[in-house]
């Protein structure tokens, strides 16, 4: 009920009165938060209360699916048009910058961030990675290939924009190296 566009839905949390329990998967790699995939990711950063954890280790990748303001999800969500204000893309785009500024400090030398957000605006999307790749030289865009395989996309200077076509939501990926 009420649930704004763009929020992800997960399974229910363990808690440990702290905050997320990190999991451990087979491999031995810690992970923080939850995710809804079965099998190993690097690190995942989705809540605020996970950020002081995280900020003490390092890992080898970090997922950021950030919240956004869903406008790649009209399809679904036609009122999104309708209530959507020039005000709250900016306000999204600044929480996405502190999101991104988090999970870049989190890497390893070598540590890939992949950021999505199911948002088609440039200020969500392109806008906040060449802000970061501005200031993080140590951070080099990878070519989008594989992370959106035979999806209908629009290549873009340092990610790439799926399209919202045959009731797929529209999103923007990139994905980001740290030297």
């Amino acid at each position: 009920a009420g649930e704004r566009p763009g929020a992800r839905r997960h399974a229910p949390r363990q808690r440990d009165g702290h905050g997320e329990r990190p999991r451990v998967d087979a491999a031995g790699s810690r992970h923080l938060g939850h995710s809804s995939h079965d099998g190993p990711l690097c690190g995942i950063v989705d809540r605020v209360d996970h950020i002081v954890e995280a900020r003490q280790r390092r890992v080898d990748g970090v997922l950021l699916d950030a919240p956004c303001t869903g406008t790649g999800t009209l399809r679904a969500h036609p009122e999104i048009k309708l209530r959507l204000a020039p005000a709250d893309v900016a306000a999204a785009a600044e929480r996405q910058r502190a999101m991104l500024e988090t999970a870049t400090s989190l890497l390893l030398p070598g540590g890939r961030l992949v950021y999505a957000v199911c948002s088609l605006t440039d200020l969500e999307g392109e806008q906040r990675i060449d802000a970061l790749l501005a200031g993080h030289p140590e951070l080099r865009a990878e070519p989008p290939g594989e992370a959106v395989g035979g999806l209908p996309h629009v290549i873009a200077a340092h990610g790439a924009y799926v399209l919202p076509v045959d009731g797929l939501d529209g999103f923007y990926l990139a994905e980001l190296r740290r030297s």
